[in-house]
């Protein structure tokens, strides 16, 4: 295969009309029937006789039959959203609306893969036209399907439909202050990717997320959520706020204390991340911004990373609050998972079991030695 990728390399030097061929194989915004036309001219120059027509095949095989133009995509996008928001007959039993409702939801998983591997096929209105509609299904798994997709395709969607753009912005905020956590992350990372003036919005979103914060919230987990992806995309902008997010809240309002009610949880010492409790689930998130924050801060980290590590060690060694640790260990294991992760964003500081030396005695700082290279 070497020998023969050599003399194809030889000949392409000498035909440019079968090298514009390749290129216009492997070239990103080429429609289908280019593909074909290009492929057809390629078999007509590598007669069969020629050696290297077998490694020749092999490249087509790993190349054109797999390739999805626009004209696929928007195809694609509108065959799942009628499939989404089909009206089914008044006689359909449960049965036949869910198998439709599922197919859409394969469509989706499909659209997805197509936006990791061809994003920049991803061009005409009507597909974010589409996208846009699927926002608003009662579904939460098609809303995040559908951030996922727009995260990866939508980058610069305000200069090529500025349209689009001014209409997704609202929902994508209604979606940051009221979706599910992971459904706010993912709006996040959508408003960073589309739109040129995305520090300005996120500010204002981040200003008004830190005047809803309050342990009584009832989306408070998204809320908290939204606040540590903005960290991670715009630092800047969430230094602004570092204060009264993390010592004012995070550390206050939600490390260090204590809101579950007595009985809600079985004795198992294991569940599932989704079946925490909301005030567990607060707590993680809580971690999570602390996380983002230390490892996208510029300059001496250290300053902000020794105290926060101080208290997460403290929390861990004192088994948190009393009566949350006796009624929520299956939650400390989640948190301290998170701990870990914050050690590994930090490991550049050399971080070591000195920092702890006013929290015990000699094996305690041994101990936080060990932690540290979870």
């Amino acid at each position: 295969a070497n020998s023969d990728l050599k003399r194809l390399s030889n000949t392409l030097v000498h035909d440019r009309s079968l090298l514009k061929a390749f290129q216009t194989i492997v070239t990103p915004g080429v429609s289908c029937q280019q593909v074909a036309r290009a492929v057809s001219e390629i078999m007509k120059k590598l007669t069969n006789k020629n050696p290297i027509m077998d490694t020749i095949r092999a490249l087509m095989d790993r190349t054109a039959p797999v390739l999805a133009d626009a004209t696929c995509i928007t195809v694609l996008v509108n065959l799942t959203s009628n499939l989404l928001t089909a009206p089914t007959d008044a006689e359909s039993d449960d049965e036949d609306k869910f198998n439709i409702f599922i197919n859409g939801q394969k469509g989706l998983h499909l659209i997805l893969s197509l936006a990791t591997v061809y994003p920049g096929q991803f061009k005409a209105q009507e597909v974010f036209e589409q996208l846009l509609v699927n926002l608003k299904n009662p579904d939460n798994e098609v809303v995040l399907m559908d951030l996922k997709i727009l995260a990866k395709t939508a980058h610069g969607l305000d200069r090529r439909h500025p349209t689009v753009a001014s209409c997704l912005q609202p929902q994508l905020l209604k979606i940051a202050k009221e979706g599910t956590p992971e459904q706010a992350k993912q709006a996040i990372q959508v408003i960073h990717s589309v739109y040129t003036d995305s520090p300005k919005v996120l500010e204002h979103l981040l200003e008004s997320m830190v005047q809803m914060l309050d342990t009584d919230l009832p989306n408070l987990p998204s809320i908290v959520k939204a606040t540590g992806q903005i960290a991670k995309v715009s630092p800047k902008i969430f230094e602004n706020f570092s204060r009264e997010i993390v010592r004012d809240f995070i550390v206050s309002e939600v490390l260090t204390q204590d809101r579950e009610e007595e009985g809600l949880v079985e004795d198992d010492y294991w569940c599932e991340e989704e079946e925490l409790s909301r005030d567990t689930r607060v707590k993680m998130e809580g971690l999570h911004v602390m996380v983002n924050w230390v490892s996208q801060t510029s300059g001496d980290k250290t300053v902000i990373s020794t105290p926060v590590l101080k208290l997460l060690w403290a929390l861990l060694q004192q088994k948190g609050d009393k009566q949350w640790y006796q009624r929520r260990v299956r939650g400390l294991f989640v948190l301290y998972k998170k701990f870990c992760s914050l050690q590994t964003h930090t490991r550049s500081l050399c971080y070591n079991g000195s920092h702890f030396s006013n929290q015990g005695n000699h094996r305690r700082g041994n101990q936080s030695r060990g932690s540290a290279s979870c």
